[in-house]
Formats: structure tokens, sequence, C-alpha cells
């Protein structure tokens, strides 16, 4: 019986990947500025301290105030694996630019209180 029920159960998924399958994205429909690697995001910040995740999020705070991407990469949940901030490859040096003169200002990047 268990055999059947094996048998019955591959059906099914294949049937499904089937009828889910689709064709793969054509490429050559993709504007050049969409294959651009400028797009990839690369790390700005990283740190496994403490008050790494509030250090992270005004950064973040900061970036997006200036217009700039970003994604915040890590969990409270697992402290230990440390946070990220990841911007576009094409926008590193302006943000860059733009948390340096912040910390220059006093803006509490670091975690320092006001």
């Amino acid at each position: 019986m268990g055999s059947a029920c094996a048998a019955s159960d591959r059906a099914r998924a294949e049937a499904i990947l089937e009828s889910q399958a689709c064709e793969p994205e054509d490429e050559s429909q993709v504007p050049q500025e969409g294959l651009s690697h400028d797009l990839d995001f690369v790390s700005l910040f990283g740190s496994q301290a403490n008050g790494a995740e509030m250090e992270a999020v005004m950064i973040q705070s900061i970036l997006e105030s200036n217009g700039i991407p970003c994604v915040v990469i890590g969990s409270a949940q697992y402290p230990s694996l440390g946070f990220e901030v990841r911007v576009p490859k094409s926008r590193l040096e302006e943000a860059v630019a733009v948390v340096e003169a912040a910390r220059q200002s006093g803006a509490a990047v670091e975690g320092e209180s006001a």
C-alpha cells in the first residue's frame, strides 16, 4: 500500500509542477540598465557589536532620507549574526559621503547618545 501512495503522490506532484511551469525569461527583452551589475547591492556597514542593530537602523534612516535605497540584513532574534546595511553598487560612494557627513555633523550614527 505504501508504494501505491508514493506513486499517487508522485503523479500529483508532477501534475502540479507541469501546471505551474513557466518559460525562462528572455533576457533580450530586459533593458540594458536592468542587466547592469551596478544594481547589485554591496555592503556599506556591518557589525556584530552591541548596538549594531541600532546603528544599522540609524544609517538606514539617514540613507533613505537622502533618497538612497538600502536594505538592513540581520535579525534581533539572532544578534550574534550581526547586522549589515547594503546599498546599490552604483550609489556606494554617495552613501559613504552621506553617512560620513552625518557623522561629522554630530548625528548619532554610531549609537552614541545625543
